[in-house]
């Protein structure tokens, strides 16, 4: 068996509670999750920004929402001005209705982007110095992103190097792919 074919979609309950916490949304949105606890995990503000420009092209009417603790505020304000700025605004039960309620989640390897799988959203995780086969996400919705680095799955929390090989994503390439896949029926 293969680790998709028994990956089991919780029915995680609703939270009214959560629910209650988060602002109003815009009706379609894609969730970010630009932090994750290892610095090397952590792809750079910029790459978010970059996709989502190049994502309103293709779907003008999706609005975009940050999230992540209050360490990774700053980060998430830096994407972008016309991003929703949830960062270190919510609390774990209102985080689970946001994802909930998403049209789909962009983030790097970390525990809200596990979160977003387990939901059974489409899930576009980008990885580097992890190993994707080991630490998932698992899911049919889900789509692994790297760079290709001869370095990648090193496992180290910080990378030595100053240019950073597993971050050098091509953000149109992603931008079109997270695109085709988002439009997809």
């Amino acid at each position: 068996l293969k680790k998709s074919d028994w990956i089991v979609h919780p029915e995680l309950p609703y939270s009214a509670a959560g629910a209650a916490e988060l602002p109003e949304l815009p009706e379609r949105y894609i969730v970010l999750l630009p932090g994750s606890r290892w610095e090397s995990k952590r792809f750079p503000a910029e790459i978010f920004g970059s996709i989502v420009e190049k994502l309103k092209e293709y779907m003008p009417e999706v609005r975009f929402v940050a999230a992540g603790s209050r360490a990774e505020y700053e980060i998430a304000q830096s994407i972008g001005a016309d991003v929703i700025n949830l960062a270190g605004r919510t609390s774990v039960a209102a985080l689970f209705e946001l994802l909930r309620r998403s049209r789909a989640v962009i983030g790097n390897d970390s525990g809200p982007l596990h979160a977003a799988a387990a939901l059974n959203k489409k899930v576009f995780g980008f990885y580097g110095p992890t190993v994707p086969g080991l630490t998932g996400p698992f899911g049919t919705n889900c789509s692994v992103i790297t760079a290709g680095a001869e370095c990648a799955g090193c496992l180290k929390r910080k990378c030595s190097r100053r240019d950073v090989l597993c971050h050098k994503l091509d953000t149109a390439a992603t931008a079109e792919m997270i695109a085709a896949k988002l439009m997809e029926v």
